[in-house]
């Protein structure tokens, strides 16, 4: 191969891998989840660029062939395989493959990220790249912090969307500037350094994680024994082991003293919120235990080869036990082992476990045979940043921004693991003449399609269902043929906007905001049906579509009333995978008042009340009074939407609740204290025609007549469609 050619692919490799580690400050805003998703698509792109380049490299060049014998090249090339297998036996092989937007770690982004770290264990050779690539990220670093606090005003959110990430992308950065100053003798360097690293510790702290900064807290306790027991002499090594000694006193004596009663009440009410996070914050572990306890239920489930990669809902929907702090939707149990074991079974989490006993061993071995001071320094501090990185994956879950600098170093490690014997060594034999050719040129034009077809397509089509999104949530229906466009032909993003969308459009024709022939509300229910069903099929474990399907069905009855009973079908699936699941019991609530079993539709209210978690409670007892009403127990009713307003409901506003508010008129005509809550609606919302007819059939039914009908007058002048429906009330009502 010429020279030129040779090092313009280097130099794509090179400038792809810049860009990737620079992609912590890129944020998508006009797609679903635009801190996540469009970082992992512009990665893939990228690393597609940096493998199409290091292909043709290998090919051609034999220093740049794998060297498949190395233990972290062979562990992590099994993990990915198995990952592989444990998609195709999985719950749902779809999004194992393809993730979703909000996360976007499926098993074809792993393949990425094995493609990228082939890519720079095997292309990027000497100390000088690796170390400006480190200097290249450590500068990321610092810019993302930077935007957190001048442009974005909130230090814990930054470019990552969350402060969580932050903690973890920042202390990986203060590893680099460890690892780098061991090696620079140059004062400025080593100045930029440490001012790194304070502003990395800084974001660190101003996240508010606990897991990062225990996890940062022991890794660094080690790494302080590593340099006792390998780098100091005796004296030094008394003083370091006295300052550790001491240093962890103060540190667990600090946390005690917190957690003392009268200490606790001051530091809950004057300790900054991000420490109080660290010292105080229970809630949170006691959801991870409930996770962590799913989990294991769930590899007790599938022992062999788990559930499928990315599949962690559906040991979930199992095993759900609903708490009052929780959130009602988890795919992950926040501990990367659990996950693992879960998932991918007894098998995969050996695999695992082989990785990240092929990553210590690599480095023990390694530092078995440096003696320089600065070598050692270096290479302990690469071992702590993989520790810390292990550790703090005990509590939560990975990200891209983390992600990018993990398998950027792994590859770091590769190289600077490799022995001086495997380095001289080249791989003989392959293809040969214009074999080489044709086959790179295969790769590229495989890859370009690839590039299409599994990320530009899709970012089109999230970029286009969240325009219709807004759209349509701004009255504007031609939002829906946006919504049409990113729908069709079959792409991961698919599912995400759907849950978006449905909930938007039945809304949408519940508050009359967009008026909506019969035609067009048949036609786009039908579309919505027909996609949903679609998801269900791929997605057998994400209730979210059944429960939206549920809903579409029992609109669609109105066009075609065997529908109802699909509804029903539909909503008992949902209790079937999941029968804890409070949004299973409100769906079967709602459809059983459609079909006017008010009594069942009563039940299924009260249960649903009794699993809600406290966020839910407010609504859930509003829709128990309903249900109350529908029954025609009035008392039990309006005790129930006194617990609703008590709680925060907000009975008196939005079209759907001014609806639900005329219900309750027209099934108790006798009780005047419903005028009070109609009142105060339309004093909030006094162009709400929902709430004014309400008022109207309220006064009505309570004998004020006259009023009623002076108020109807006023209506009529205001819109007589409505007027016109209220008139119609007033012919069927018997009492008039």
């Amino acid at each position: 191969m010429p020279s030129s050619i040779k090092k313009i692919l280097l130099w794509i490799i090179y400038l792809s891998t810049a860009t990737i580690l620079a992609l912590p400050l890129f944020v998508s805003k006009n797609t679903l989840f635009p801190y996540i998703f469009g970082k992992i698509i512009f990665f893939r792109i990228f690393a597609e660029i940096a493998f199409a380049a290091w292909v043709t490299l290998a090919l051609f060049c034999k220093e740049y062939r794998p060297r498949w014998r190395h233990p972290l090249t062979l562990s992590f090339t099994v993990f990915i395989g198995i990952l592989f297998v444990t998609m195709i036996t999985g719950a749902d092989p779809w999004n194992s493959f393809w993730s979703t937007q909000e996360r976007m770690t499926g098993v074809l982004t792993f393949l990425h990220f094995w493609a990228w770290y082939m890519v720079l264990a095997h292309t990027i050779k000497g100390w000088a790249q690796w170390r400006s690539l480190f200097l290249w990220s450590i500068s990321v670093s610092i810019a993302s912090i930077l935007y957190g606090v001048f442009a974005n005003k909130q230090l814990f959110i930054t470019t990552l969307g969350n402060s969580i990430y932050v903690g973890a992308y920042a202390i990986l950065n203060l590893f680099f500037a460890i690892i780098i100053s061991w090696k620079e003798r140059n004062r400025w360097l080593r100045s930029f350094l440490a001012v790194s690293m304070l502003l990395n510790f800084g974001a660190m702290l101003g996240a508010g994680s606990r897991s990062v900064f225990y996890s940062f807290a022991l890794a660094l306790g080690v790494y302080a024994l590593f340099m006792i027991f390998r780098l100091a002499g005796a004296r030094l090594r008394v003083r370091l082991a006295a300052g550790i000694a001491v240093f962890f006193f103060l540190f667990v004596g600090l946390y005690f003293i917190m957690q003392s009663p009268g200490i606790k009440e001051w530091g809950k009410a004057n300790l900054p919120y991000t420490l109080n996070r660290v010292f105080y914050s229970q809630s949170a572990n006691e959801d991870r235990i409930v996770l962590w306890k799913i989990g294991l239920q769930g590899f007790v489930d599938r022992p062999f080869l788990g559930w499928g990669w990315e599949n962690y809902n559906a040991p979930y929907e199992k095993h759900l036990v609903p708490r009052p702090y929780m959130e009602p939707w988890y795919d992950r149990s926040h501990n990367q082992l659990i996950d693992v074991l879960a998932l991918t079974g007894i098998v995969g989490f050996l695999a695992y476990l082989f990785f990240w006993g092929s990553l210590g061993f690599v480095l023990f071995k390694k530092a078995r045979e440096l003696s320089s001071r600065a070598e050692l320094g270096s290479l302990g501090a690469l071992g702590a940043f993989f520790l810390f990185y292990f550790l703090q994956n005990l509590t939560i879950f990975d990200n891209p921004a983390p992600l990018f600098v993990f398998f950027f170093t792994l590859a770091f490690a590769t190289s600077a693991t490799v022995s001086s014997q495997a380095k001289n060594e080249s791989s003989e034999g392959g293809i040969q003449g214009r074999g080489r050719l044709f086959l790179s040129l295969g790769v590229v034009f495989a890859l370009a399609f690839a590039m299409y077809q599994w990320n530009i397509n899709p970012f089109l089509k999230s970029s286009e269902g969240i325009n219709g999104y807004f759209l349509l949530q701004n009255n504007d229906k031609s939002g829906l043929r946006y919504i049409r466009s990113s729908l069709e032909g079959d792409s991961f993003t698919d599912n995400e906007i759907l849950s978006q969308v449905v909930a938007l459009f039945m809304d949408t024709m519940a508050a009359g905001s967009v008026q909506f022939s019969d035609q067009e509300q048949k036609y786009w229910l039908s579309f919505l049906k027909d996609e949903l069903q679609e998801q269900t099929v791929l997605h057998p474990y994400n209730l979210k579509n059944y429960l939206a399907l549920a809903s579409i069905y029992t609109r669609y009855a109105g066009f075609d009333p065997s529908y109802l009973q699909k509804a029903e079908e539909t909503a008992k699936q949902v209790l079937a995978i999941s029968p804890l699941r409070r949004e299973g019991y409100t769906q079967m609530s709602e459809f059983k008042r459609t079909q006017r079993d008010f009594s069942a539709s009563l039940e299924y209210a009260k249960k649903a009340l009794e699993l809600g978690a406290e966020r839910d409670l407010p609504y859930l007892h509003w829709l128990t009074a309903i249900s109350y009403i529908d029954t025609g127990d009035v008392q039990n009713a309006f005790s129930e939407m006194d617990a609703a307003e008590r709680l925060g409901y907000p009975i008196y506003y939005g079209s759907g609740l001014a609806i639900k508010l005329a219900q309750i008129v027209s099934s108790a005509p006798k009780h005047s204290r419903i005028i009070p809550y109609i009142e105060v609606g339309v004093m909030k919302d006094p162009s709400n025609f929902y709430f004014l007819a309400a008022r109207i059939i309220a006064y009505h039914n309570i004998g004020q007549k006259e009023r009623a009908e002076k108020l109807l007058n006023d209506l009529e002048s205001r819109d007589k469609n409505i007027g016109d429906q209220v008139k119609l009330f007033f012919r069927e009502d018997k009492r008039d």
